[in-house]
């Protein structure tokens, strides 16, 4: 249940908002053949998974969903140690029950474990749908900054990279951390109102009263 950066690309593939012709909206296409064309393409490279979870907003979902996981962990444990109890107390008494009290106890113990069951896929099924969230609230904002930056560094295409599908990428073109950046600045985090009430470390003392005069 732990959040993944990266790694959730099966293969290299174009980010279709990013790519952009280094020319300015609505203006028509050079014609091939022509002296202005371009005889380069610029490519870039983003780490686009794990610049959403770099981000400052993006690092404040992820703790939220690790405080999820955590409460979820716990609550998760709780089931499993009553589990386990239930069936120690099975084996120790088992000698002595009654054939009745036997299947009761079974049925226990089979229904506490469907529910653990039922409970741990549930809590995984909702940190998926978390971290989606992330990426769908993050990942939709940083791709309109993945256009702008495009068009104006004059970049032909900028490309999701898959790092273990990659020998080799240039860090001269690998855009990730430039991104990460333009995107604190367009959607800074506004800080916690516990953090905005918390006192200065240190504050200086008031100054001592004067002596007073015999």
């Amino acid at each position: 249940m732990d959040i993944k950066k990266a790694g959730l690309l099966s293969s290299l593939i174009l980010f279709g908002a990013a790519l952009h012709l280094a020319q300015p909206q609505g203006q028509a296409p050079v014609p091939a053949g022509s002296g202005a064309a371009k005889t380069t393409t610029k490519i870039g490279f983003i780490d686009f998974y794990g610049s959403v979870a770099e981000t400052e907003e993006g690092k404040r979902e992820v703790v939220e969903v690790e405080g999820f996981i955590q409460s979820k962990q716990k609550e998760l444990e709780a089931k499993r140690n009553d589990l386990e109890k239930l069936r120690n107390q099975f084996q120790t008494q088992q000698l002595t029950l009654s054939d009745d009290a036997k299947a009761e106890m079974q049925r226990q113990i089979e229904e506490m474990n469907t529910h653990l069951q039922r409970a741990s896929e549930d809590a995984q099924r909702e940190v998926d749908r978390r971290k989606q969230a992330i990426i769908q609230k993050v990942g939709t904002k940083m791709s309109q900054i993945i256009s702008g930056f495009a068009r104006e560094s004059g970049f032909d295409a900028i490309l999701v990279m898959q790092p273990q599908q990659l020998a080799y990428v240039d860090p001269a073109v690998d855009v990730t951390n430039e991104i990460i950046v333009l995107y604190n600045k367009a959607y800074p985090v506004a800080a916690s109102p516990a953090a905005q009430q918390k006192p200065a470390a240190n504050p200086t003392p008031p100054p001592a009263a004067p002596p007073k005069k015999p």
